[in-house]
């Protein structure tokens, strides 16, 4: 495709966005409440089905676990670098320069304990080449750190719990917003499955958004929305201790609060300019 029919569709798309404001849908923008009730082992999550939008058109089965938890495995797939590979919005991929971080620094078979760090950055402005949606040239930014605690729930399900302190350049993140956030995960052959979440968009009227899918394998992390066609897709950088600005996490959440850079969009350029 040529430059001129990608900048057409590109525009077409912005579009269609018009009507919800370009609004920001990011995994940062989460719930200020439980996300979702923990998943017993004798009440098996529904099966989310493939990373992708396939899951949003069949009725879903129910999933059983084939493999026991060790929270140790579960802990060592998140701790490292997680780079913002793919965000995909109505089967259009955009351009993302987005990290998501785990420390985890504390494990054992049933428990593990550490810090998360977020920083995501919207782009949306990819979608508006001509420039004509205030909304989409806004390229929101939204951030999160976190305290993490991984405990396992019978031998099948092991739960994700992450208290956190929010910011971001729009909504009520603007002002700070502190929340837990819980999901439940099985394990399903080599893959570590979650139903739903349901999170805030950031207040001022804007429709909460819904991941019907959380995917973690040995080095991708996928959040499926069907509502919103969205998938955001990660894949791991490195599994060392993250750092950034060259700074433990808690550390540059601090700085980057303090003088405002946790507030501050870093656009990408899209790749057909470059």
């Amino acid at each position: 495709m040529d430059r001129f029919s990608k900048t057409a569709l590109f525009s077409w798309l912005a579009a269609g966005l018009l009507s919800t404001g370009c609004a920001q849908v990011s995994r940062v923008s989460r719930n200020t409440a439980t996300a979702t009730a923990p998943v017993s082992a004798s009440a098996p999550a529904a099966d989310p089905g493939p990373s992708d939008l396939s899951i949003c058109a069949r009725a879903r089965t129910p999933l059983v676990p084939d493999t026991e938890i060790d929270v140790r495995d579960f802990a060592a797939r998140l701790h490292g670098t997680w780079d913002l590979r793919t965000r995909t919005i109505q089967g259009l991929t955009i351009d993302t320069n987005s990290q998501f971080y785990f420390d985890i620094d504390s494990s054992s078979e049933s428990e593990a304990t550490g810090t998360a760090m977020m920083i995501d950055y919207g782009n949306l402005s990819v979608l508006d080449p001509l420039a004509l949606a205030a909304a989409c040239r806004a390229d929101a930014t939204v951030a999160a750190l976190w305290k993490v605690r991984i405990t396992r729930e019978g031998d099948n399900t092991v739960l994700l719990s992450m208290d956190g302190q929010y910011f971001g350049s729009y909504g009520d993140f603007q002002k700070g917003v502190v929340a837990t956030e819980r999901a439940s995960f099985l394990r399903r052959q080599d893959d570590y499955l979650s139903g739903g979440v349901v999170s805030p968009a950031g207040g001022q009227g804007m429709p909460d958004d819904v991941w019907d899918r959380i995917g973690l394998s040995a080095d991708t992390l996928t959040y499926v929305s069907c509502e919103g066609g969205f998938i955001d897709r990660y894949v791991k950088r490195s599994s060392s201790e993250p750092s950034v600005d060259g700074a433990p996490l808690q550390i540059a959440w601090e700085k980057r609060v303090k003088d405002g850079a946790v507030l501050l969009p870093i656009p990408v350029e899209p790749s057909w300019n470059r």
